[in-house]
This record gives structure tokens, C-alpha cells and sequence, in this order.
């Protein structure tokens, strides 16, 4: 994964893209082979906080490659990226990276 972009350095990312609307979009290793996606929104025409992500996926191991793809192809004009298991923000799952099987846990 060395060869991912690194546009804004940012601590313990592999790989950093600064969109042309501001948004920074940043890709993390994490234990087991999972990787998280992180956005960071530009704020009333300034720059992202990048130490309060507006949203974060999470890719279980199985699924990690389609973090890698969505990292790389992030459109903050498109659809949510498909493939997370945890959308970190909501709390909401979904069990083997599918949509249908969508839910919050109840605390």
C-alpha cells in the first residue's frame, strides 16, 4: 500500500486524497487487516477539521480491498461507499459488508 496517495500528510494514514471541493479523504490500517475510511468535509468555506472526521467506514479484513477500491474512487457527490461493515459516526453495521442486513445495535 506504499504507492496510495499521500496529498495532506496526516499521522498513521497510509493514504491521503484532497479533493478538488476541499474534502479530505484518508485510509488507516487497523489491527487484524481491517482499514477505515475517513472523510473530513470543508467547513463554511474553510479548511476540513481533520481531527473530527465527518464520516468513517470500517472494513473488516475480508472486506478491506473494498476499502482500498472506495479510498481511491471516493465521490462525496455520490453514493455512500458500499462494502463497510461499521459506519463508525451511527453505530450502524452491516454484518459481511450488506446493505440489506443494515441495523443500529441497542444499547
Amino acid at each position: 500500500m506504499s504507492d496510495l496517495p499521500q496529498d495532506v500528510p496526516i499521522p498513521g494514514t497510509v493514504g491521503t486524497r484532497l479533493l478538488p471541493d476541499g474534502t479530505v479523504v484518508a485510509l488507516t490500517l487497523l489491527l487484524f487487516g481491517d482499514v477505515q475510511l475517513s472523510v473530513a468535509r470543508p467547513k463554511h468555506g474553510g479548511a476540513p477539521n481533520l481531527d473530527s472526521w465527518d464520516q468513517a467506514y470500517h472494513f473488516d479484513a475480508a472486506h478491506g480491498a473494498q476499502g482500498v477500491v472506495m479510498f481511491l474512487t471516493y465521490d462525496p457527490t455520490g453514493p455512500e461507499p458500499h462494502g463497510w461493515t461499521r459506519h463508525i459516526p451511527s453505530e450502524r453495521r452491516r454484518p459481511g459488508g450488506d446493505p440489506a442486513a443494515e441495523y443500529v445495535p441497542v444499547p
